[in-house]
């Protein structure tokens, strides 16, 4: 579990230049837990920036946590972080920021953080993975294949375990099974779905539903009027007679604030992706449905069967419900739906806004 700290936060509040760090004094020091000073935040996941950070910045709609970093955070047991930081930062009104890349990212503000329009950390179906994926998970198990119709993958678990894949051929064609509950004590993405059953030649299993990425919000004053997306990624539908892949579990999202400011319509959401669908002998099953704001404590969809022989893809985790197995198949069947990720508030809450899963 993560340490939970209701602590007093001392920043230095000097700003100047346009964005950055400033390598001038320390900008925490923090009495009530052990970390270093010059560091924000509370272990494990204490943030120490080389300098204060300084300037306003207000993020642009795309941003690469392998390329777009101001430095490089460790973690002792998970990933390394990529932190953005700066005195003051915004994402504006209709702004959608698309984050992507290979490592967690952390948003360090030494004033004030402001999310009005929406911070997209999810993994996509049809786009980019969300930042951090492919960590630290155990794999879930893969569908089996069959000419007859291919077994489903199961899906990826974080808050709640992954459901399992549908079996195949009326049943004798396994599916995989869900990976289990994690509960880490570092900043780490969800994790992904295994891949569908293959039907004959050419007629490939739906591919794997990818885990939801991760997030850390950090700052004095954090005002929240918009949306965090941490959700997981649909499972794609199989070909003909092939399994449709598991869904991403939801990923993780982490706030450390003195004050903690959200309006009622806020939204935190690490859903899990659906099931794609299994096909029958000649319709290719529909990918799984993926975590939205505008339905966040609704299950995301598993994908639809294709024709009248294959079987639809398991739901994916949303508010307090699991993700969901997929049906068995005349021919191929669905993958697994995705379990909910993990919302946690460190130092600042309570949450006034929709939250799927609850905050812990």
């Amino acid at each position: 579990m993560l340490l939970l700290c209701a602590c007093r936060l001392n920043f230095d509040e000097r700003a100047s230049g346009d964005g950055g760090i400033d390598g001038d004094a320390p900008v925490l020091a923090d009495a009530s837990v052990d970390v270093a000073p010059g560091c924000f935040g509370v272990a494990p996941l204490a943030i120490c920036p080389p300098g204060t950070p300084s300037g306003n910045r207000s993020l642009v709609p795309s941003l690469n946590t392998d390329t777009d970093c101001d430095f490089v955070e460790a973690q002792m047991t998970g990933p390394p972080m990529c932190v953005v930081a700066a005195d003051r930062i915004a994402i504006n009104v209709g702004v959608t920021v698309v984050v992507s890349g290979s490592r967690p990212l952390v948003l360090l503000a030494g004033t004030s953080l402001q999310i009005a329009g929406t911070l997209d950390v999810a993994s996509h179906h049809a786009g980019p993975r969300g930042p951090g994926t492919n960590g630290m998970c155990a794999s879930p198990g893969g569908g089996a294949s069959a000419t007859s119709g291919g077994g489903g993958g199961g899906a990826g678990g974080m808050g709640t375990r992954g459901g399992n894949g549908g079996a195949g051929t009326t049943g004798f064609a396994m599916g995989g099974g869900g990976s289990p509950v994690r509960t880490p004590s570092f900043l780490d993405a969800g994790c992904r779905g295994g891949p569908g059953g293959d039907g004959g030649a050419g007629e490939d299993g739906g591919v794997a539903g990818e885990g939801g990425g991760a997030v850390y919000l950090l700052a004095p004053m954090l005002q929240l009027d918009g949306v965090i997306n941490a959700s997981g990624g649909g499972g794609g539908g199989g070909d003909p007679n092939a399994g449709g892949g598991g869904g991403g579990s939801g990923g993780m999202i982490v706030i450390h604030a003195s004050t903690l400011v959200a309006t009622p319509t806020s939204t935190l959401l690490a859903n899990g992706g659906g099931g794609g669908g299994g096909a029958d002998a000649t319709t290719p099953g529909l990918p799984g449905g993926e975590g939205a704001a505008a339905m966040a404590l609704t299950p995301p969809p598993g994908g639809a069967g294709g024709g009248f022989a294959g079987s639809a893809g398991g739901a994916g985790g949303a508010g307090t419900s699991a993700g969901g197995n997929a049906g068995f198949g005349a021919r191929a069947a669905g993958g697994g739906g995705g379990g909910v990720g993990i919302i946690r508030i460190l130092a600042g809450g309570p949450f006034a806004g929709v939250a799927s899963p609850p905050v812990q």
